[in-house]
């Protein structure tokens, strides 16, 4: 709030893993038109939210399980003067589509998945005092279970971005893999020509091998930024899917 312009609306706080995330969608995100919806899966505190409302001329409909977090979202929506371009609704990400709390489609779909944030340690050093090893498990569960809650939300042709703020491969590429295997209308798209430069030292798969996986994993102090991972997917259209099983049958 002491930061000048801040509370007017002219300046948000970010880390660059964070800002990260429009600039990997920005080709999508610059085509969109006022008739075009995003949909932030996990939208709370909301400056991913708003990122995204800057970068486009999309509206935004964004979820969270909590409403009290959502509140943190309609700030931030209110302080950078967004509000009538986004949509707040109340709803478990896990369960959105089944439960029809979100029956549309989108051209663009945000999931900044719950994570154990080994990637911001060096914030919030307590993570190291509240997470068990075994953790890891139950968290992959849910953000695989999430993603594919949330695929059939995805338009043919879009993009769905998976993010989160840890650096264990069993939440990040482990998941995507997982996902991949299971998903013939999915592919990982290449990171590293998104990225303005900001993945210019971090290992960026440029497809998806049993060695690296798909996305891109930067580690935290890697540019001076927190400990990220995110994988771009591409839903495929009919003709595509078409196309390939195609392929395959000369095989």
């Amino acid at each position: 709030e002491d930061l000048p312009g801040f509370s007017s609306g002219k300046v948000s706080v970010q880390d660059a893993s964070a800002q990260l995330a429009c600039q990997l969608l920005l080709p999508e995100l610059q085509a969109t038109t006022t008739e075009s919806e995003i949909l932030d899966a996990c939208a709370a505190p909301g400056g991913k939210t708003c990122h995204l409302l800057e970068s486009s001329a999309a509206s935004v409909v964004a979820v969270d399980i909590s409403e009290n977090r959502l509140q943190r979202v309609e700030e931030n929506l209110q302080r950078l003067g967004f509000e009538d371009r986004a949509s707040l609704v109340v709803a478990n990400a896990s369960m959105a589509a089944e439960n029809g709390d979100l029956a549309a489609q989108y051209d663009i779909v945000l999931v900044d998945a719950p994570c154990s944030g080994s990637g911001v340690l060096r914030r919030q050093p307590d993570i190291k005092l509240l997470r068990k090893p075994e953790d890891l498990h139950d968290l992959a569960s849910r953000q695989l279970n999430m993603v594919n809650s949330l695929w059939p939300l995805v338009k043919p042709g879009g993009k769905l971005l998976y993010v989160t703020c840890s650096i264990f491969k069993q939440e990040n590429v482990n998941v995507m893999k997982t996902f991949l295997a299971n998903q013939s209308d999915a592919s990982a798209e290449d990171l590293r020509s998104r990225s303005n430069g900001l993945l210019g030292v971090v290992a960026v798969a440029k497809e998806t091998t049993a060695e690296t996986g798909p996305g891109a994993q930067i580690l935290t102090g890697e540019n001076g930024m927190d400990g990220f991972y995110y994988c771009l997917l591409h839903k495929l259209g009919q003709q595509v899917l078409a196309e390939n099983a195609a392929e395959q049958s000369k095989l």
